[in-house]
This record gives structure tokens, C-alpha cells and sequence, in this order.
């Protein structure tokens, strides 16, 4: 400040002599003169505007107070204890000097605490007291005889607002008492007091530097990354946005540099997509992914609307939403599309609409009974999960099929044995040549001669005249099949193919190698 203000003087002194050469020269200013002048001029409003700056001074004004008021408060205090007089008050609470109608001061907003501490306030009324039923409850009038008047009333924040947190406050104990700073010349105040928080004057202890756990848990600290508490710019708790490491799956999220996945969806960090391996492009034949369209975006088996074909929300993007009326359903051709006894895997995410029938999201061969290859077949109503191959049928029972649920359903065949799998579980399986779950043990079977003939559809059986009432996702076939990892009925969730096409339908992805 003394610097600036001879630095000032200098200017001033500058200017004048100009003036003054001037007058006694008689003569006019030079451009180069003036120049000079109007920079000087306005260097000089700067500085005066730097050294005389009424919000700074404003600022000091209060700090000075509250280092006054909490200064006195500890001294009060001190002088208390000094006569063997029990501090009153409850543990684990931190009285304000701010008024409210509730006790607890829950209607003022203030920062969180941490697990078992709370806020106290009083009434505007009892605010100041100092009966003990003042903000800070310790009667001392019980040494004013002794002492005399140590202060007509509590003093409070010169501001006093939870705006900010320009409250005073104080913890029974070693006791402590603390203010926020507010201006940059008192700020140092506030981070050499040796106290929790860099922002706020502490003291306590009879002078001492407390540095029980009283008071460092006590105090309204500096917002952290792990102080339980969403202080900062975090998106959640302790994490995401600009300061704090990235969230978890699960948690709220701005953008994907919040989340440790790298994927923020619809404002929730979710599984980072899977990335396709070397060889996840073999062996898909079509793709219809439903979203808005019934275009086999792999394939060239174009799907063909027969007339009332409908969209919702999906797995992943949208869903086609067959609601069980004659002409909701979509015809395809089929070329490329496995035949005879060779290999094939089809595999969709289904969710009923209703609990009345079965789903049959692709559907394609010979019409007829047990003439037609299959999507596995879920339904509601009887709790299976079947296939249907040519003169074969085969039913998982005792599954579970929830309306307002979406499930991943797969069917694989080697040429011998065929797998049911639901939610990336193995659920089922038959050698084609053993038994026809349906027709009995013992049954004639010809395994899965599969002919194109009339039965080509998604969401619908026309030799069933039947109409599916579901929505049906991601619906693929493959010329071979897919990888499952090793796993058997009733152990682990599968790996391999099946494993990864779960995963990346339960983060809104869809199967590789297709990536809208």
C-alpha cells in the first residue's frame, strides 16, 4: 500500500510539472505530449481504483469484525472455563449463528455433515442471548458478577446469511469457533489458523489450535472428494465432473468423461461398449434392429411391412412393437439363410406386451407343423422356451416370462444338438435324433431339414394365423453357431458369443459387427 501510494504521488508530480513547463513555455501540447498525459491519466485512475476499491474495503470491514466477535467469543469462553464451569451443549453438534424456526436448521440448506453430527439454531428472538438460550448455548452471565459485562449480546456474522456461509459457529467440547473469510487481505488469516478449512477463521481451545477430532470433524471443511457430501462440481457423490475422479456404473453423469466406463447415457455412466473382435463379422447372415425400420442392415433380406407395423422404445435404440392384430408383421426374404441340417444360431431381445401366447420374432421354412425353423419361441403363459425344427419341437418349461421385462433369447444347432439360452444362461438343450419333448420319448425324428418355403416372417406364424403381441429387438440369424464359452445348465452365466451379445444388450449396444 505504501508503495502504491508514493507511486501515485509520482504521477501526480509528473503531471503537474508538464502543466506547469507548459504555462511558463506558453506554448501548445504536442501530440506526442498529450499522449503521454492521457496514458499517465489513465494508469493513475487504475492505481486509485486498485488502492481505494470500496467492495475489497467492504469486505475487510467485515472480516475485521468477525475476527473481533470470535476473538472475544474465545476469550468469554476461556474465561469461563477458568472457573471450572462445564461448557453446555450436546456432542456432535455444531451451533450457528443464524436464526430459524426449526432446531435443527433444516430449512436454511446448509452443507452436510458428516454421519452422526447435526446443526443447532435458535429463534430471531433468542439469537443473542446470553443466558445459555442465545445460538451459542452457554450461560454467561454465570461470570459476568465476577468479570463483568464480557458482552451485552452474542455477536453474530456481520452478514449472517447461510448465503455463502457467512454464519458464525460453534462446537462444544475443547470447543471451537469459526467464520468465513471473505477478503483477499484476511484470507491468510483463515489458512495459517492451523485449523480443517482454508476459507474459514478458526479458533478454539482456549486459544490452543485444536486439533482434536471435534473439531476437525466439526467444522464445515474444504469441499473433498471423499467427504460423502456432492460440494463440489461433482455430477454424484464424491465423483465426476471437473475435480473428482470418474463415477462408476450406475451413477449420474454429465458426459462420458464423468463416468470410468467413458459412457455416459441418458445422464447415467453405463458399461463402455464392448469392442468387436477379429472375428465377430463371421457368420451374421441379416440383421433387423427395429429402429424405425425394417431393413436388414447386415444382409440383403430386406424386410416388406405388412401394413401395420409399429415402433417403441427398444433394448437398444427403437423396438418393433407387434400388438397382435392381422397385418403387424413384417415379411423377409431369405437369402443366405441357413438350410437343411447345417449350423445356425438366431437371437433376438424380446418383452411381452401381454402374458397371452408365445413370441416369435423370426420365423421361416416349410408352412406346417414342426416343418418351420424358429427363433426360440418364449411364452408367458405356459413358462417355455421352445424351438421349432422340421418333424422336431422342443420346449425348455418351468421358465419365468414377465410382460414390461426385456429378455435375450438364443437358438443354436450344431447339425445334432440344439441349445435354448435366456439372459446369457444355457437353459436348455437335445440331440434332435433322442426325443420330441411334445410328442413323447420314442418319436421319429429328421433333425432340421429346414426348405424355404412359405413361412418367412418376423413377429408373426401364418399357418398359425398367429400375430405376436410383444416388442421384438435385434432380431439376427447367423450361418453358424455362436460360442457360448463352455457353460452347462444351471452354471455360470455363459461367456463367448452369447455371453458378449447379453452384455452389450443390457448396455444399450448392439451385437457387432453392426454399429448403427
Amino acid at each position: 500500500m505504501k508503495y502504491t501510494v508514493e507511486m501515485i504521488n509520482f504521477i501526480r508530480l509528473k503531471i503537474r510539472n508538464i502543466f506547469i513547463k507548459k504555462i511558463q513555455g506558453i506554448k501548445a501540447f504536442t501530440l506526442v505530449e498529450l499522449v503521454v498525459v492521457i496514458g499517465i491519466l489513465t494508469i493513475l485512475a487504475t492505481v486509485t481504483l486498485l488502492v481505494i476499491n470500496p467492495t475489497e474495503l467492504n469486505r475487510q470491514a467485515r472480516d475485521s469484525q468477525r475476527l473481533s466477535d470470535l476473538q472475544t467469543i474465545n476469550s468469554a469462553l476461556g474465561l469461563f472455563q477458568s472457573y471450572n464451569l462445564t461448557l453446555t451443549g450436546t456432542a456432535n453438534t455444531v451451533y450457528t449463528s443464524l436464526s430459524s424456526n426449526t432446531a435443527d436448521c433444516s430449512d436454511l440448506g446448509l452443507p452436510a455433515l458428516p454421519a452422526g453430527w447435526s446443526y443447532a439454531c435458535v429463534t430471531a428472538n433468542n439469537l443473542r442471548k446470553i443466558d445459555g438460550t442465545g445460538w451459542i448455548p452457554v450461560d454467561f452471565t454465570q461470570v459476568q458478577t465476577n468479570s463483568g459485562s464480557l458482552f451485552a449480546a452474542l455477536p453474530i456474522d456481520p452478514t449472517n446469511t447461510a448465503t455463502g456461509d457467512f454464519y458464525y459457529t460453534y462446537v462444544k467440547g475443547s470447543w471451537a469457533l469459526s467464520a468465513k473469510i471473505e477478503s483477499t487481505k484476511f484470507l491468510t488469516n483463515a489458512q495459517n489458523d492451523g485449523g480443517a478449512t482454508t476459507t474459514r477463521f478458526e479458533v478454539g481451545g482456549g486459544g490452543a489450535i485444536v486439533t482434536d477430532n471435534a473439531w476437525t470433524v466439526a467444522v464445515v471443511a474444504d469441499p473433498t472428494c471423499s467427504d460423502s457430501t456432492k460440494n463440489q462440481d461433482e455430477t454424484d457423490v464424491d465423483c465426476g465432473g471437473d475435480v473428482c475422479d470418474a463415477c462408476a456404473n450406475g451413477l449420474v453423469c454429465v458426459d462420458n468423461a464423468d463416468c470410468t466406463s467413458n459412457t455416459c447415457t441418458a445422464g447415467v455412466c453405463t458399461a463402455a461398449p464392448i469392442a468387436c473382435g477379429a472375428g465377430d463379422t463371421t457368420g451374421m447372415v441379416s440383421y433387423w434392429n427395429g429402429d424405425s425400420t425394417v431393413a436388414d442392415v447386415m444382409g440383403t433380406n430386406n424386410g416388406t411391412d405388412m401394413g401395420a407395423v409399429a415402433y417403441a422404445a427398444g433394448k437398444v435404440g427403437n423396438a418393433f412393437n407387434f400388438n397382435n392384430t392381422s397385418n403387424n408383421g413384417v415379411t423377409i426374404t431369405t437369402t443366405g439363410f441357413p438350410m437343411g441340417n447345417s449350423s445356425r444360431s438366431i437371437e433376438a431381445w424380446v418383452n411381452f406386451n401381454s402374458c397371452t401366447g408365445a413370441l416369435n420374432p423370426l420365423v421361416y421354412g416349410t408352412a406346417g407343423y414342426k416343418t418351420y425353423s424358429s427363433s426360440p419361441q418364449p411364452s408367458c403363459t405356459s413358462g417355455h422356451l421352445g424351438y421349432s425344427g422340421y418333424n422336431f419341437e422342443y420346449h425348455k418349461t418351468s421358465l419365468t416370462f414377465t410382460p414390461g421385462t426385456w429378455y435375450h433369447i438364443v437358438t443354436t444347432f450344431n447339425g445334432t444338438t440344439l441349445k435354448v439360452y435366456k439372459d446369457g444362461y444355457l437353459v436348455g438343450e437335445s440331440n434332435v435324433t433322442d426325443y420330441d419333448p411334445i410328442s413323447g420319448p420314442g418319436s421319429a425324428l429328421s433333425g432340421m431339414n429346414t426348405t424355404s418355403g412359405a413361412e418367412h416372417f418376423l413377429g408373426h406364424v401364418n399357418w398359425w394365423g398367429y400375430w405376436d403381441d410383444g416388442k421384438e429387438d435385434e432380431i439376427a440369424i447367423y450361418n453358424e453357431v455362436l460360442s457360448d464359452g463352455g457353460c452347462t445348465i444351471g452354471g455360470d452365466i455363459c461367456g463367448g458369443d452369447i455371453g458378449d451379445h447379453y452384455a452389450r444388450g443390457v448396455a444399450g449396444n448392439p451385437y457387432c459387427p453392426y454399429t448403427p
